[in-house]
């Protein structure tokens, strides 16, 4: 929040300018000052990357200082158009996940962590087409599964249950959203995020 009080504003966005395709090679790299942007104060919500009408969520969370709360309720992946009821698999209820361990973001960690069954049928998918869905209270994230399969492919997904039960979004959800950081509650350790697509 330090940058924030020095603005005298509530506002944080931080954006990513980098696609899944050289997402391993900037990470190992170490990322340049002009691929992550802060947009501190007024700056957030007054630059081109916001857009009120590619919100895709807002939701309220609080952190422990080292990582913010996510209130997910499910995950669903579709294997081609999402229209096509076809491609659908089940959707997969994750509050158990967020009740008995943790449903984060956390934007140190440059992976992804999901449920197994969510890891499996996003890599099994041989379709171009497809995305993965992810409800929270206050909406809903689409993650484009061409890309998220690459990130796979270079180990950036790894599964919750080889990890303590934990469900996190990590750096790579920045690939798909800019993401803006209110404080205005006053309350310590709470924030609304805001959600905006970049596509």
């Amino acid at each position: 929040t330090t940058a924030t009080q020095e603005q005298g504003s509530s506002l944080l966005g931080i954006y990513l300018a980098a696609s899944a395709t050289d997402f391993s090679s900037l990470v190992k790299a170490g990322f340049t000052y002009n691929t992550g942007k802060l947009f501190p104060g007024s700056d957030a919500i007054q630059n081109t990357y916001y857009q009120k009408d590619s919100i895709d969520a807002i939701v309220s969370s609080n952190s422990n200082n080292d990582f913010w709360n996510l209130p997910l309720t499910s995950m669903q992946v579709f294997c081609g158009s999402s229209s096509n009821s076809n491609n659908e698999n089940p959707a997969l209820p994750v509050e158990s996940y967020c009740l008995t361990n943790s449903c984060i973001l956390d934007s140190g960690t440059p992976k992804f962590i999901l449920p197994q069954a969510i890891v499996n049928q996003i890599t099994s998918c041989a379709e171009t087409d497809g995305s993965l869905q992810i409800k929270l209270v206050g909406g809903e994230l689409n993650l484009a599964l061409s890309d998220l399969n690459i990130l796979a492919v270079e180990n950036w997904i790894e599964d919750s249950e080889s990890n303590g039960g934990v469900v996190l979004l990590g750096f790579p959800i920045w690939l798909w959203y800019y993401i803006i950081f209110d404080y205005g509650s006053g309350v310590e350790g709470q924030a609304n995020l805001t959600f905006v697509n970049k596509s």
